[in-house]
């Protein structure tokens, strides 16, 4: 993928070379295509790589559903440069929020996280190593809650030592009685019960 080009000119690009090659009798099958797209991203990706390369160990993703999540990202990329820039111009002075990334995906097996900051209570666990796509190797260490309170809060999140980012499964978010909403600027888990919104997400 080429400095400057977008997700869309890349899947277009890649659309055409994949038609070209089955109208010539050559199939790609749907597996080798999620890793080939996987495999040009820059490495500016990594970390979103690293996150759906890790959700998606037991299943492998559609085409649509890759390419949705990438430009969901890209998108999310894009709002958070210009807001980087528009705070340089205001000059205030003040450092930025140091918290990790935060990944809403649908395939991910689990919730996890990387800072032990994130927690509102956190239990300590003896859990089975992980693998990183870097081939770096990470410990589960605990599984708590994070958010403001008990009841605006998201359960069993581990603890994952190594880990850049936050990562939430939605399909989990959404079996405890939760909708998730996503807009442009972003993304609000409320309680189907209680109607008080457990999480707000910047796009």
């Amino acid at each position: 993928m080429k400095e400057g080009e977008t997700i869309h000119d890349m899947y277009t690009k890649l659309s055409s070379i994949t038609n070209e090659l089955r109208s010539l009798g050559e199939t790609i099958n749907m597996s080798k295509q999620v890793r080939k797209v996987l495999q040009i991203l820059p490495k500016l990706w990594e970390s979103k790589v690293d996150a759906i390369t890790e959700a998606k160990d037991l299943k492998v993703p559609t085409m649509d559903a890759l390419i949705g999540n990438l430009k969901t990202h890209e998108m999310n990329r894009s709002q958070d440069f210009s807001k980087k820039e528009a705070k340089k111009d205001k000059s205030l002075g003040s450092k930025g929020n140091s918290s990790q990334c935060l990944y809403m995906d649908i395939g991910c097996s689990k919730h996890t996280t990387g800072n032990i900051k994130d927690f509102i209570s956190l239990k300590a666990l003896k859990g089975r190593g992980i693998s990183f796509r870097d081939r770096k190797k990470g410990h589960i260490l605990g599984v708590g809650r994070i958010g403001k309170s008990i009841e605006e809060s998201i359960e069993n999140v581990y603890h994952v030592s190594g880990l850049k980012y936050k990562l939430l499964s939605v399909s989990h978010i959404c079996d405890k009685g939760n909708e998730v909403k996503f807009t442009f600027e972003s993304c609000t888990v409320t309680n189907q019960t209680t109607k008080k919104v457990v999480l707000i997400a910047q796009m």
